[in-house]
């Protein structure tokens, strides 16, 4: 049988989770900026969604939440961007312009050190021209 604990663990991921993917599902939007959130889980290379579309032109926030034991970044190489360190069970933000079109690879250092080779691609911005 589950701890209470981990239980409450498991219902506030649900939360964030479906709290992230209707952000998501909103943030094809024809407005000027638009917010995409993002859930960090366990391990460098899980993310809830894995893409985002956003409109070329939109300033667009990132708000990603660690649901993980360890400190995490999120950076978008091409639109110079980054969180810096994520603490476990904490949220960061980055806001830029979404300026480029295309599909943009984001990613998940380990630390916000890590940011500086940018290795590991997690998911894809498609930006809409």
């Amino acid at each position: 049988m589950a701890s209470k604990t981990t239980k409450i663990g498991m219902l506030v991921f649900v939360l964030i989770l479906a709290g992230g993917i209707g952000y998501f599902a909103f943030s094809t939007s024809a407005s000027s900026s638009t917010e995409v959130q993002i859930t960090l889980g366990a391990g460098s290379t899980y993310f809830m969604p894995t893409n985002a579309t956003v409109n070329f032109g939109q300033t667009v926030t990132f708000v990603i939440f660690n649901t993980d034991n360890n400190p995490h970044a999120f950076a978008i190489k091409s639109f110079n961007a980054s969180t810096g360190e994520i603490p476990p069970g904490r949220s960061g933000r980055l806001t830029f312009v979404a300026n480029q079109a295309g599909n943009f690879p984001f990613y998940s250092p380990l630390t916000a050190d890590d940011a500086k080779g940018l290795t590991n691609i997690n998911g894809t911005l498609t930006v809409k021209g």
